[in-house]
């Protein structure tokens, strides 16, 4: 799929993105949570733009929305739905095409799956997880979607890589640092790991950051990951 068009990877990963109803309305967030579904999703590229929205949203007409006015115009949806709170840097993303076997020269990384991993997972099942990818929002081990991969500083984890969104043919990365950590190429070292994973070799790969992440972005920029398209979501 990596030779794919633009706006046919967009579709894969908007795929990858939400569960649908059959009239192609968004049900929920393809994750294991099944978060609530966003209002609305858009992606768009110069070749043309998706657009979903929720399930229960009513709609009299398409709106659609360009790669080159989209903030200007991301006002007048809002307005559209009938919505009060002005659309910020986070309602927007930059999506990029996450190459498989990305290459990184960084730290070693633990992959599941891996003797490793295997020795790591009954270690964190047994003693809990670290305070710092707690505070990240890992409650427990059920919070590390497969495949994931993981950059250790000692014996706690600095960094890890998992699939926030996956399905059969394309998958998005959540990458998660603990603060202490930053700045020492740990996301950009698992992110690249995470491209290999055997796991996802027949998939399409993909990373999207909000506009206000420059921690992400910077990840992006060292990799120099291809610039695909841009995302708007109202919640």
């Amino acid at each position: 799929m990596d030779a794919c068009k633009p706006l046919d990877l967009l579709r894969a990963l908007m795929d990858a993105g939400y569960v649908r109803t059959p009239g192609g309305r968004m049900r929920h967030v393809n994750d294991p949570d099944r978060s609530e579904a966003p209002l609305l999703a858009l992606a768009t590229c110069p070749q043309g733009s998706i657009v979903l929205y929720r399930h229960d949203v009513a709609v009299t007409a398409d709106v659609t929305l360009d790669a080159d006015d989209i903030s200007r115009r991301a006002e007048h949806v809002r307005k559209h739905l009938g919505l009060t709170t002005p659309v910020g840097p986070h309602n927007f993303e930059h999506h990029h095409i996450l190459p498989r076997d990305t290459h990184w020269n960084g730290p070693a990384v633990i992959a599941q799956g891996t003797s490793e991993g295997d020795a790591l997972w009954e270690r964190l099942a047994h003693d809990g997880l670290p305070s710092g990818i707690v505070a990240q929002g890992f409650a427990d081990l059920s919070h590390f979607w497969p495949p994931w991969c993981v950059v250790m500083e000692g014996s706690e984890i600095a960094s890890v890589a998992f699939a926030a969104r996956i399905d059969a043919h394309a998958a998005c990365i959540g990458v998660a640092t603990v603060p202490a950590c930053r700045g020492r190429g740990y996301a950009a070292a698992v992110t690249a790991a995470w491209s290999a994973l055997p796991a996802l070799r027949d998939r399409a790969l993909f990373y999207s950051t909000h506009f206000d992440n420059a921690a992400s972005q910077r990840v992006i920029a060292k990799l120099d990951l291809p610039f695909l398209g841009v995302g708007f979501t109202l919640p």
